[in-house]
């Protein structure tokens, strides 16, 4: 019976992990497309509102880097119950947050939990399954993983729009605590012979935190400061402590990540494919819910619905991709009619936004966006790790999580950049071309009264938007055409 037992619970391990995944997905998902509500409910200027991102990736990448420092000392069960279990009070503190810095210390409780997720369950599955169940595994893992996420931005908006924006991070408790319940149930509880966790160089981790937070801010603050000596103080310093790091896993004799190991031709031109598509998805999951608010008037009920289109549509394509894929040869074709499919979506996005567009007519755009991950990202996991030993695999994947959590943080700052920076020269062009003795002003009442000249502001700021949209969706299009050339022309992955 205990045999049985234990055959049963690995039946279904790969579902498992993919729902663990998907409560380090639904963290930042789920607080992006709140954001104008969290903006708004703590009083948080757009430039702030990024350190809720960068805190979590920040907390979130040292504890990636100490993942294989934790396997020694525990089972996998113990390690990812534990985590799931910080995430949810790192979640708990979050919603009863009455202040902005409350807020984002509580989302470096939630990074500390919620960063190794990912990168402990997918480990998980490749340590404790034989070969030949490794592939029905991992079908059920994106299974899992996608099929909860579909629901993830309807869901934010459905009780963010019944009750406030604290529901977002009651909603990842609740969740969190589900998962951690089947976790600590239906876990196998694997063979595991302790270890000595090694020399722990505090200093370095500490250096490799603020290093990420620096660089991430940096970015992130560019529009602002600009070139000034504060932000060059502030990148050279995050330079310098990335280098230290960086040194000190070369130099190490127990590093945490031993990059020597895992770095390959094949290896490095994946995460250079990994970077570019974390970033391309970054951006444009932080712009999307601004341009659908801002822009076209859905409350964020109705945002949440347009966005979830996408995530229904990869996961009810994951069964046809898994019948196709014997027959995909050269996968740098696939990857790039990804990026040709995303730019076409960004393009019809870009021509889309007029501010009378119904929702019905943007569903389409959306569904199509959802086959993106599968032709891209999929492809990209599956042609990175294949010469990577199975001893190594920790370490290769650790690093992999690392360069995610960066990347999609780098992403949403980025796409920020540019969208503020758009918007204030379309806000300053139209006002321009303002005048008060303009006969079409007079005649239209725009200028009779206090409340037609607040009328007139909003249709300004929304006309501002929508040119901003079309204006940055154009440039994200031209930045998949770039992956595309880039993906034809390696002939690494393939």
């Amino acid at each position: 019976m205990p045999r049985y037992r234990f055959l049963h619970r690995r039946r279904y391990i790969g579902l498992l992990a993919g729902l663990i995944t998907c409560v380090d997905f639904m963290s930042t998902a789920s607080v992006v497309t709140a954001s104008a509500h969290i903006r708004g409910g703590l009083h948080a200027a757009p430039e702030d509102f990024l350190w809720l991102l960068s805190a979590y990736a920040a907390s979130g990448t040292t504890m990636i880097l100490l993942l294989e420092r934790f396997t020694r000392l525990m089972r996998f069960r113990t390690l990812l119950t534990g985590c799931l279990a910080v995430f949810v009070a790192g979640a708990l503190l979050s919603s009863v947050s009455t202040s902005f810095g409350m807020l984002v210390l509580a989302r470096v409780i939630q990074g500390i939990g919620g960063g190794p997720l990912f990168s402990g369950s997918r480990i998980m599955l490749q340590q404790v399954l034989r070969p030949e169940q490794r592939g029905r595994q991992l079908r059920l893992f994106m299974l899992g993983l996608f099929g909860c996420m579909a629901l993830v931005p309807w869901l934010t908006g459905v009780l963010v729009q019944a009750c406030n924006w604290q529901a977002v991070f009651v909603m990842q408790a609740t969740f969190g605590t589900l998962v951690l319940l089947l976790c600590w149930r239906l876990l196998p509880k694997e063979a595991h012979l302790p270890r000595a966790a090694g020399n722990i160089d505090w200093l370095a981790l500490l250096a490799l935190s603020l290093g990420v937070l620096l660089l991430l801010h940096t970015v992130q603050d560019y529009r602002y400061t600009r070139l000034s000596p504060t932000l060059v103080l502030t990148g050279s310093a995050a330079l310098l402590l990335l280098i230290y790091v960086g040194r000190h896993l070369l130099v190490h004799d127990d590093p945490w990540l031993h990059v020597r190991r895992v770095v390959s031709r094949r290896y490095l031109a994946g995460l250079g494919f990994y970077a570019f598509y974390y970033l391309l998805n970054g951006a444009i999951s932080f712009l999307a819910p601004q341009y659908l608010q801002a822009g076209e008037g859905f409350n964020i009920a109705t945002t949440g619905l347009i966005l979830s289109t996408s995530g229904v549509c990869t996961a009810l394509a994951l069964p046809v991709y898994y019948r196709l894929a014997p027959w995909m040869t050269d996968r740098r074709k696939v990857i790039a009619a990804g990026f040709a499919l995303c730019a076409l979506t960004l393009v019809w996005l870009s021509a889309s936004a007029t501010g009378a567009t119904p929702a019905d007519a943007l569903f389409p755009v959306f569904a199509l966006k959802g086959l993106f991950p599968l032709l891209t990202v999929i492809q990209v996991a599956g042609l990175t790790f294949r010469e990577i030993p199975h001893q190594d695999f920790i370490h290769a994947y650790a690093f992999k999580n690392v360069m995610r959590q960066i990347a999609i943080t780098a992403g949403s700052g980025i796409g920020n950049l540019f969208w503020l920076d758009a918007l204030a020269s379309n806000h300053t062009a139209l006002v321009a071309k303002l005048d008060g003795f303009n006969p079409l002003m007079v005649e239209g009442g725009y200028v009779d009264s206090a409340a037609s000249l607040a009328g007139l502001a909003g249709m300004v700021e929304r006309q501002a938007v929508l040119l901003s949209a079309d204006q940055v969706f154009i440039w994200l299009a031209l930045l998949c055409g770039v992956g595309l050339v880039a993906v034809l022309w390696q002939k690494t992955l393939r």
